[in-house]
């Protein structure tokens, strides 16, 4: 009862169905009196919201939660409300004046090439890629290759940074370093057994500090 109070409230209130109004007349034609000669209907669309009752030929309003118009129509009754598919999550509920919204579970994504069904999202990159952004609604998981420099979760690499490094440059710098190593020990070994040599086979020249490059001198103090 109080919905149809509310509606037939609605309906007073709303400018839309036909309506009477004066027939335009030229001064020509127009009578002494000045008054119009007769009326004419005019027809008014419903607002969103609303659709034109063919029975009074006025406007009723849509139900709440059960059906809808979203623009200025002379539909004959309101749209019905969109129920969601399975393996759809309700995102905005229908109104008077906009139909039901859904979105893929979470889990779930609606892809480009198959907008009608949820698809499954991907759950890891495959291998030499790095996740940039993950599973939504709308979009599956993105992923490119490690050697691009793109930072892992969509993080933009900062200027002068590296990116993601791969695990043969990590190899790289290892090797590096070893050989480094080895080389400056095995330096350090025959400066040792050089002058070690000189001053057991009792030479008598022996090289002054002065005559020795700084790279010598610095690798005997280490000794």
């Amino acid at each position: 009862m109080k919905n149809q109070k509310m509606k037939a409230r609605l309906r007073r209130a709303s400018p839309c169905g036909f309506h009477r109004r004066p027939k335009e007349a030229s001064p020509a034609t127009l009578p002494a009196s000045g008054n119009p000669v007769g009326f004419t209907h005019q027809l008014f669309p419903s607002f969103p919201g609303f659709y034109m009752e063919e029975a009074s030929g006025g406007c009723a309003p849509c139900t709440d939660g059960t059906d809808y118009t979203n623009h200025s129509n002379t539909l004959p009754s309101c749209l019905p409300c969109m129920t969601c598919k399975s393996g759809e999550a309700e995102k905005n509920r229908c109104t008077p004046t906009k139909d039901t919204e859904c979105q893929c579970k979470p889990g779930t994504f609606r892809g480009e090439d198959a907008p009608e069904f949820c698809q499954k999202c991907s759950t890891r990159c495959p291998d030499g890629k790095v996740m940039v952004t993950h599973c939504n609604p709308w979009s599956n998981m993105k992923c490119v290759d490690q050697e691009s420099g793109t930072l892992a979760h969509g993080e933009a690499p900062v200027p002068g940074e590296l990116g993601t490094p791969s695990p043969s440059s990590g190899t790289s710098r290892l090797v590096i370093g070893i050989v480094s190593g080895i080389t400056i020990v095995l330096v350090g070994c025959v400066v040792w057994c050089f002058f070690n040599g000189e001053v057991l086979e009792g030479k008598e020249e022996v090289l002054a500090p002065s005559s020795l490059s700084p790279i010598l001198l610095f690798l005997l103090a280490c000794l």
